[in-house]
């Protein structure tokens, strides 16, 4: 059973100005540790990576309806691909246990892109009768 849905919509140029302003703080900020090794070095493809994991976090947050705060944090909430490229999550165990908790049985996950904007689209699932 869907639980809840999550949509969020981000200016790539937007997070490229905080970039050129925080460099690798706002990196820290944003990301967790494994997405910050598998970041692009040229500065467009970063730039939209940032973008991109801000809206998958930022949708992710909206479908559990807690918003971005503990355990459900910018750094617990990763963006990771599978080998065909498909995006999916992967989360910190204290927010993997509020969800368990919950009954979150499930996420789903869907990113498009341009060189402006990019949306994520987040769809979590509960169990049913829960």
């Amino acid at each position: 059973m869907i639980a809840g849905i999550g949509i969020d919509l981000v200016e790539v140029a937007r997070i490229g100005q905080l970039h050129a302003r925080y460099g690798e703080r706002l990196e820290a900020r944003l990301l967790g540790a494994a997405e910050r090794a598998q970041l692009p070095s040229a500065a467009a493809a970063r730039r939209r990576r940032l973008a991109t994991c801000f809206a998958a976090k930022e949708a992710f947050a909206k479908a559990i309806g807690t918003g971005l705060r503990p355990p459900a944090t910018l750094q617990a909430i990763e963006v990771v691909r599978d080998q065909l490229g498909a995006p999916s999550f992967r989360l910190a165990a204290p927010l993997a246990s509020l969800l368990a908790d919950r009954a979150i049985t499930a996420s789903h996950l869907s990113i498009s892109d341009t060189d402006a904007t990019v949306v994520a689209v987040a769809v979590i699932e509960q169990a049913n009768g829960q």
